[in-house]
């Protein structure tokens, strides 16, 4: 990806996105008190489910920003 998108770009690029999931994941966990206590099949299931679920939305939200981020961006230059 580095090569492909951004190069010369460190490592380093990817640290908030770790760090993005950890607290998302942190929300996830509160948010479904109990799981861990479910039989280990039944959290399974619904820890797929939610990955399932969630993620389509999370890419949606991240696409969404972008899309936010080049309007700001362009619309002063089209201003002008």
């Amino acid at each position: 990806m580095r090569e492909m998108l951004f190069p010369g770009v460190p490592g380093e690029f990817l640290e908030p996105y770790a760090q993005a999931a950890i607290e998302i994941t942190t929300i996830e966990q509160a948010a479904m008190p109990g799981l861990f206590d479910l039989e280990p099949e039944s959290a399974i299931e619904k820890a797929i489910l939610g990955l399932a679920l969630l993620e389509p939305i999370l890419v949606g939200f991240r696409r969404l920003a972008h899309e936010r981020r080049v309007q700001d961006l362009i619309a002063p230059a089209a201003k002008q």
